[in-house]
This record gives structure tokens, sequence and C-alpha cells, in this order.
């Protein structure tokens, strides 16, 4: 992901022109009519000799791959098949602003590219930061799974680290952090549950007065 979120503008503008949205659950690249797009047949000599527009069908297929075995299917990222069937689709907007994040390393909002969509969003040329700072005063509960590939422990602690001084002599907030045993899903359709039941309700009814 890192090494792909450096090209992640050439691969924004290459989604744009092929005009897809979204990856389904069965793992079908979704264009703007709704219906899924067809890869060409594409020989090792295509790739070779730059028949391909930068690979970027090559990398959208394994997107797509990568996705269909994840959520579908028995994989090394997830424990079963039969817990992680999932029935939601990715909005590669969605894909494309976690990209420009990871390639800009800081919290922005979506970059439209062009100067003039950007103005129309959000009134200046440059896409605006998300101020992280200013989150002081909401509860929050971070939840990490330990083999998540995609949002490490690593990642999320570091975030926690970001906002635990915000949270700093204020009573009425409060910043929890919670580490868990498995991947990336495991926290909303993992087979053990109980941490739920267990942190998350009683901190969630922690934080109602009534």
């Amino acid at each position: 992901m890192r090494y792909v979120a450096y090209y992640t503008y050439i691969i924004q503008e290459f989604i744009e022109e092929k005009e897809w949205t979204h990856i389904d659950s069965n793992g079908d690249i979704i264009q703007d009519d709704g219906t899924p797009y067809v890869f060409p047949e594409y020989s090792w000599w295509d790739y070779y000799y730059g028949r391909v527009d930068y690979t970027l069908e090559y990398i959208a297929e394994w997107l797509s791959d990568w996705y269909e075995e994840c959520y579908t299917g028995t994989s090394y990222y997830y424990d079963n098949a039969s817990t992680y069937e999932s029935d939601a689709s990715i909005p590669l907007k969605t894909l494309i602003h976690y990209s420009q994040n990871i390639k800009g390393r800081d919290f922005d909002q979506y970059n439209y590219i062009e100067e003039e969509e950007n103005i129309i969003a959000y009134g200046t040329a440059e896409e605006p930061e998300i101020p992280i700072e200013n989150v002081d005063t909401t509860p929050l509960l971070l939840v990490s799974a330990h083999k998540d590939r995609l949002a490490t422990d690593y990642d999320v602690e570091w975030l926690y680290d970001l906002l635990v001084p915000n949270y700093a002599g204020d009573a009425n907030s409060e910043i929890l952090l919670v580490n868990i045993d498995g991947k990336h899903a495991s926290p909303l359709q993992g087979q053990d549950m109980s941490y739920f039941s267990d942190i998350v309700l009683p901190w969630i009814g922690s934080q109602i007065p009534s």
C-alpha cells in the first residue's frame, strides 16, 4: 500500500478516466453505468513492452482479486471463510483518499487534484488539513487488532499518542485504547466478540449520565 501510494495521483486520474466507482462484494470493479469492468486478456509481453497503461490495469485487477480473497474466501488476512463473508462494497474514492493520506503522511481532506474542484468543495485551491489537535472533547474508544496488516498496532498507538495530550486535564472527556487478538475485520466480525460486551458496552454506558 505504501509503495502504490507513491503513485496515488496517477492512479486517481486513471480511475476517474475509466469512470470506476467502487469494488462490489464479488470483487468486481463497477463502472459509472453500474456494470462490472471486464479486464482485457494481457500477456506477459504486453506488460514488458508497455502496452498496458502504466500497469494500472494490473494494479486494479490485483486490488479486485485481493478484496475478493479477503472478504469472500479463506485467506492469509482473515481467520476463516464463514466469519468474514461480507456484502460490503468499497468506494474507490475512499481508497484514493486513504492512499493520499499515506503519501502525504498527514490527515487532509480529499484532494480532487484540479484546483477548480477543490475550490468548489472547500473554497480553497488546496485541500484543507483535518486538525486532529481540535479533537479534545468527544469521548473516543480506539480498537485495534494485533494481526491487522492494514491498521497496525504501531499506527493506532501513534494516533493514540497524538490524541492523548489533547485530553489532558479535561475531566469531561476520555480516550481509551483497546487491543484485541485478530485481524482487520475481527473487531466487527470476529468469532470472539466478548471484548465488545466486556469493554465497549460498559465504557459507552459510563459516558451516558442517565
